[in-house]
């Protein structure tokens, strides 16, 4: 009997011990949790920061993704447009580039076998860094599938294009060298943009506003939220 009581009576020990323990076990994880939460608050507060900032900006403009059905249109009107038989290739840009989708979407169009047009350069201007870094990588991982697909083809595309993304402020970037230039807009800005095109940009140049019209303009082309311009040549008088 004895034994048994010791038995008991140790089993009793171990169990006290045991509650004792756990509150101290529970506010471990819960401190735990709490820090994870505190560093997950911070890490998306460092996340948005570029964003944030980019919003405070005077002539800022929101980043809003385009898909690629309609970059797919917008290249399509512009191949009904750019003069199919040109030698020299073309020089595209995006100013306020974002994650780089519609300068990836130019690469592919002009590297397909079936594309009336090509461009030789592809460029993206974007001040966020975080959307810069995103478009790079982009581009990186589009240019190992491509050579993975030739290699395991044994077959080289001919069509090369040079795809760059620039960190700029886009109204201090001069768009004077490109034949395209496509721009997400803003409605309060769209003068503004008018004006910067009007400056840069030779006769024959072509621009897509991606939502809004540029006032004063007549569009050769439209499509869903977005319109085609080319720049006149001046008048001779």
């Amino acid at each position: 009997m004895a034994s048994e009581a010791d038995s008991v009576e140790d089993w009793l020990q171990k169990l006290d011990g045991a509650s004792k323990v756990e509150p101290h076990s529970s506010a471990s994880k819960l401190g735990v949790f709490a820090k994870l939460g505190v560093a997950a608050i911070l890490g998306v507060n460092a996340l948005m920061l570029p964003f944030l900032l980019g919003s405070m900006r005077r002539r800022a403009i929101p980043f809003v993704t385009t898909s690629d059905t309609k970059s797919r249109s917008i290249f399509e009107q512009l191949s009904r447009h750019i003069e199919h038989n040109r030698t020299s290739p073309l020089k595209f840009i995006d100013v306020g580039s974002g994650d780089g989708r519609v300068v990836m979407a130019a690469k592919r169009f002009s590297m397909a076998p079936e594309s009336p047009f090509r461009f030789s350069h592809c460029v993206g201007v974007e001040v966020n860094s975080i959307l810069l870094g995103i478009s790079r990588c982009s581009n990186m991982w589009d240019i190992f599938r491509r050579w993975v697909g030739a290699r395991n083809s044994h077959q080289r595309s001919s069509a090369q294009v040079s795809v760059s993304f620039v960190r700029k402020d886009m109204w201090a970037y001069d768009v004077g060298e490109f034949d395209v230039v496509m721009v997400f807009g803003d409605l309060r800005l769209m003068p503004l943009f008018r004006d910067k095109f009007t400056k840069e940009l030779r006769a024959g140049s072509f621009v897509v506003s991606n939502r809004f019209s540029i006032p004063g303009w007549t569009p050769v082309a439209s499509g869903d939220e977005f319109f085609v311009y080319r720049i006149k040549k001046p008048a001779v008088e």
